[in-house]
């Protein structure tokens, strides 16, 4: 649609928390934070300011059946939007400092949960309708869980649960249909 000169990109996997086990639990959210916290030759601040130079917007998503990245690029800046998002799905850096900051953002975000009344009753109804299915689990794992996710551990759940060959991706916009076919193949086989 060459009235809005924006592309925006999904990649998603069938995932989520639905292929969490208690030891797991919160993986997904943690590989949704972390998936463009460094990627390629790019640390955190490298993907950040590539993101801010494009004009765009990429970050990681996860549901409950669900895990992907999302992105949306001005028109003109497509191209490196997509090689920034392939980098991304193909080479995450997973970095340990990263990790241990947004480890401590998922308890944190657990602990101001855990004082809404809202929350509360939505976690016991789940437990009681779900009961020892994935979905009565808190999205966001536990202390414990998120604790064993090390670097190794997550790097692995990614590279088992989302590989390439199982993606789904999704590219509308402003754009020639061939050519993004084109730099797509180019850069995810």
């Amino acid at each position: 649609d060459p009235s809005v000169p924006v592309v925006a990109m999904r990649a998603v996997w069938r995932g989520g928390q639905r292929n969490e086990d208690t030891s797991t639990a919160g993986a997904s959210s943690l590989l949704a934070r972390m998936i463009t916290r460094g990627c390629g030759k790019r640390d955190a601040a490298g993907v950040a300011d590539a993101i801010d130079r494009l004009g765009g917007a990429l970050a990681g998503v996860t549901g409950r059946n669900s895990f992907g990245l999302a992105s949306e690029w001005l028109a003109r800046t497509w191209k490196p939007g997509l090689d920034l998002f392939a980098d991304c799905v193909l080479d995450p850096q997973f970095a340990a400092e990263d990790l241990v900051r947004e480890r401590r953002s998922l308890v944190d975000d657990q602990l101001a949960q855990a004082d809404s009344p809202t929350q509360l009753a939505f976690r016991a109804f789940s437990e009681a309708l779900y009961g020892t299915h994935p979905y009565a689990r808190d999205g966001l794992g536990t202390p414990q869980s998120l604790d064993a996710l090390t670097r190794v551990k997550l790097a692995s759940i990614y590279r088992a649960q989302y590989p390439v060959s199982a993606m789904t991706l999704a590219v509308v916009g402003d754009i020639e249909i061939d050519e993004a076919i084109a730099a797509i193949k180019a850069r995810f086989g």
